[in-house]
């Protein structure tokens, strides 16, 4: 071979080699980062997971590894679910024992959530620690009997040939009653018959408003309707408000009617300031084109909303002649 040519065929074959190195890396490196299909990684079968102890799951959940920690954790939880062990949860949330109450519906309440409540807590955050297999066991109806058989029992009651009164455990309730209005507020379930608002009602919800003290009202509903009423639980105030803008509404109001809980709603819209603060008279009428807004929201002007609001037979009234209270849509 000419030796001219020596350094251009040394070139050219450099190249190749460069070209045939570079596409061998980049194949490697995709592999390398490629994320396998759920069925095709390696996994630790179930005998080998339930053969972990719990002590020894408790120690790794509290450990500074984050996935480790989240792994005992889910563990943890789906055990809690299990056809044994899930009955016994439900039994002791209703138990006569206060203490052990608590810590039943406690437990309920990180199955449902997700999170234990702290300061990071965050009532929308997906990050759940179920399955969506173990999440359907939540929504089952005796688990609505459970939660509302204990806002039931966390009411004061007569002691048996006394004249005292039980106190009213306000911590059964609130676990209780998160727990419940989370439930309601999720979607219809694939698969279910029943909405979480039906099976709220068969399992009592609306006996339970009944029984509820409400000083200065005939009764709960009747309190939830006055605007100036301030909740002493805003848990049930949201189940109420929840249940009313329910897709199945019409059986909530038919369950607060057989119990003789119904309140009639005014339609009245108020010109005047939210929230009672007074203003001048422009400035009322700006809250008041607001609340239509609100209201009618593909209405393209104020006097088609008012059109809408007639044809709902809805009335006006000024907010200085009603107690000043302001624009609210009542």
């Amino acid at each position: 071979m000419n030796r001219q040519y020596l350094p251009w065929f040394a070139l050219g074959f450099g190249c190749a080699i460069a070209y045939r190195l570079t596409i061998y890396q980049l194949e490697s490196f995709k592999r390398q980062c490629e994320i396998l299909p759920e069925e095709s990684r390696e996994t630790v079968d179930k005998a080998t997971e339930n053969a972990l102890k719990l002590d020894t799951l408790v120690t790794l959940s509290r450990g500074v590894n984050y996935n480790l920690s989240r792994a005992a954790i889910r563990i943890i939880a789906e055990r809690a679910l299990t056809d044994t062990a899930f009955p016994t949860l439900l039994r002791h949330a209703i138990s006569s024992t206060p203490s052990t109450r608590h810590t039943a519906l406690k437990t309920l309440r990180f199955l449902i959530l997700g999170k234990s409540k702290s300061e990071n807590y965050y009532e929308n955050d997906n990050d759940h620690i179920l399955s969506k297999e173990s999440e359907l066991i939540l929504y089952s109806q005796p688990v609505f009997h459970t939660l509302v058989h204990a806002c039931l029992i966390a009411l004061p009651r007569k002691i048996k040939d006394t004249e005292t009164y039980t106190q009213r455990d306000e911590e059964t309730e609130a676990y209780a009653l998160e727990c419940l209005r989370s439930l309601i507020r999720q979607p219809h379930q694939a698969g279910s018959s029943t909405s979480t608002l039906i099976r709220a009602i068969n399992a009592g919800v609306v006996v339970y408003m009944k029984r509820l003290p409400s000083p200065g009202y005939p009764n709960i509903i009747a309190a939830f309707s006055d605007t100036e009423y301030q909740p002493t639980n805003y848990f049930l105030y949201d189940i109420h408000n929840w249940m009313l803008n329910h897709d199945d509404a019409d059986d909530y109001l038919e369950a607060l009617k057989k119990a003789e809980l119904y309140v009639e709603r005014p339609k009245v819209i108020m010109m005047g300031m939210r929230g009672g603060v007074g203003g001048t008279f422009e400035r009322q009428v700006q809250e008041f084109h607001r609340t239509l807004r609100e209201r009618y929201p593909t209405a393209v002007s104020v006097e088609e909303a008012l059109e809408f609001a007639a044809a709902e037979g809805m009335t006006f009234e000024n907010g200085e002649a009603v107690a000043g209270r302001g624009a609210v849509w009542q």
